[in-house]
């Protein structure tokens, strides 16, 4: 190191602020923000008059990771919610409210179980489930801030009244709200 012209305290400073430029850059998020999943069901009129589900997981995807790695599952008590929308029901069902690490996420994951469909005409009827929807959303969840998503499921009308009613999710839209 000779023909270096600056003293040597100089370099301790550069090396230091370089240490702690890195690892704030790679350093996770600690701060917290929160997510709040809405779905709202588009089930046609009809015999059906409730459509009860449970979902068994929610996981968001961290963006920037591999598909096959980064995601969060939330791990609260999930409701079960009534995908047939009614008529004093303005705002869709919120499935889940949980805090979660800020950042950006990139998709969403839901698997059904658990499922009901009540008829006008019978009790209700179990029904076979184990339908998952993926969805890619953009979803920024701010430092102490709200991230709120709708999502917009279409139930599969042939198949809930076959003679053997299975339940089939696909995803029409998912909208940060």
């Amino acid at each position: 190191m000779t023909g270096y012209p600056f003293p040597a305290w100089r370099r301790v400073i550069f090396v230091a602020a370089l240490i702690v430029i890195l690892v704030i850059a790679f350093a996770p998020s600690i701060t917290q923000g929160t997510v709040n999943i809405r779905v709202y069901g588009f089930v046609p009129g009809g015999p059906v008059t409730h459509l009860y589900v449970k979902f068994s997981e929610v996981s968001l995807h961290t963006a920037g990771y591999p598909a096959d790695s980064g995601w969060v599952t939330l791990t609260n008590l999930l409701p079960r919610v009534d995908l047939v929308p009614q008529p004093n029901q303005l705002v869709p069902e919120s499935i889940i409210s949980a805090r979660i690490q800020s950042g950006r996420y990139d998709a969403i994951k839901l698997v059904a179980s658990n499922s009901t469909l009540v008829l006008a005409s019978s009790p209700g009827v179990p029904i076979s489930t184990g339908s998952t929807v993926n969805a890619n959303v953009t979803l920024p969840i701010p430092p102490s801030g709200v991230g709120d998503v709708l999502l917009l499921l279409v139930v599969d009308y042939s198949e809930l009244l076959s003679s053997q009613p299975t339940l089939s999710l696909s995803l029409l839209q998912a909208t940060p709200v």
